[in-house]
């Protein structure tokens, strides 16, 4: 499935056919084959479906008073630093 949303409000879906023909041009949103737990980014033109994994936190066990850090690659919950507010 494909889901095609532009920025005047029209949205195409091919409901199993092909979309054939179709422009572009001020295209939003554009969904293919999504499958669950997806999620939607924006790569700097238009928003496309991805996989979720290593773009949202990776939180286990949180505990009170946790954060989230940056650990230069992914978001993980740690304590806060000794002295910080």
């Amino acid at each position: 499935m494909t889901i095609l949303l532009y920025k005047d409000g029209r949205l195409l879906i091919d409901d199993g056919n092909p979309l054939e023909n179709v422009s572009l041009d001020g295209l939003l949103v554009c969904v293919t084959d999504p499958t669950e737990g997806q999620v939607l980014t924006f790569d700097g033109t238009m928003w496309t479906n991805k996989d979720a994994t290593g773009l949202v936190a990776d939180v286990s066990e949180p505990t009170e008073g946790q954060v989230l850090t940056y650990d230069g690659s992914k978001w993980t919950n740690a304590n806060l630093p000794a002295g910080g507010e």
